[in-house]
């Protein structure tokens, strides 16, 4: 297995570095989290590639490498983060949450109002509204003059809420879905010395996350290689680049 510290998260907005008023936090060394890198620099390490992430790394670490950063962090290379929730708390105010926003699905009415802006079914009621009145004072049957309009509002009342209530269904089943889907969708970090298994939005900045090239060969945020064996990282979606890169 290798071990990496994660040191950013692409999904995480960007947030303020302040800690909530009279909150002071101290990483697992006992360094003030004021001392800890910044996003910016954090996140500027990650961008870069090659020999121009080494030499931030290095600028950044004093030539300390991976594990300087990691204790730079207020972690170790080897026991990883406490684990207290204060800690991992503090650590989501200053650098962000591994997750992304959750958008809210959108309510029966707003469905509705989506589906009422079909051209055909718009098209529908311009015709019903026109035919009524004009049926009533031009026809020549005005009591069997509201039928046929009436059945045209009918059928775009039925089809709207027919669609409308089967995307309700469908948005909130997909939430459900992907919920659980985060949930079984563990990974594996470093903790009081010990291997713990959380979910990706669990992940903070500053966990020692183990990983192999078999059930645990993706990671779900940015990270710098602690120790390893021949290690190669797959950037086919973000790069183009079909072979693994060392």
């Amino acid at each position: 297995r290798a071990r990496a510290v994660a040191v950013a998260s692409e999904r995480a907005p960007s947030m303020p570095r302040q800690a909530p008023s009279g909150f002071q936090q101290l990483g697992d060394d006992g360094t003030d989290s004021e001392s800890w890198p910044q996003k910016m620099q954090l996140m500027e390490l990650m961008d870069e590639r090659e020999s121009g992430g080494l030499r931030l790394l290095s600028d950044l670490t004093g030539g300390g490498g991976a594990e300087k950063l990691a204790s730079m962090l207020g972690s170790s290379a080897g026991s990883g983060l406490s684990g207290e929730a204060a800690d991992l708390d503090h650590r989501k105010v200053l650098f962000g949450a591994n997750a992304f926003r959750e958008k809210e699905p959108k309510s029966y009415l707003e469905l509705v109002w989506d589906a009422l802006h079909d051209a055909v079914l718009i098209m529908l009621l311009v015709l019903a509204a026109v035919q009524l009145p004009t049926e009533l004072v031009f026809g020549k049957d005005k009591s069997t003059a509201w039928i046929e309009p009436t059945a045209l509002f009918l059928s775009v009342f039925i089809i709207v809420n027919v669609s409308s209530a089967t995307d309700y269904v469908k948005e909130r089943q997909f939430k459900s879905l992907a919920a659980k889907l985060n949930q079984s969708n563990k990974k594996v970090v470093v903790r009081r010395g010990e291997q713990t298994e959380v979910t990706d939005a669990e992940i903070v900045v500053g966990d020692v996350i183990a990983f192999n090239a078999h059930s645990l060969a993706s990671l779900p945020c940015d990270g710098v290689l602690l120790s390893g064996s021949d290690v190669k990282v797959d950037e086919s979606s973000l790069t183009g680049e079909p072979d693994p890169m060392p």
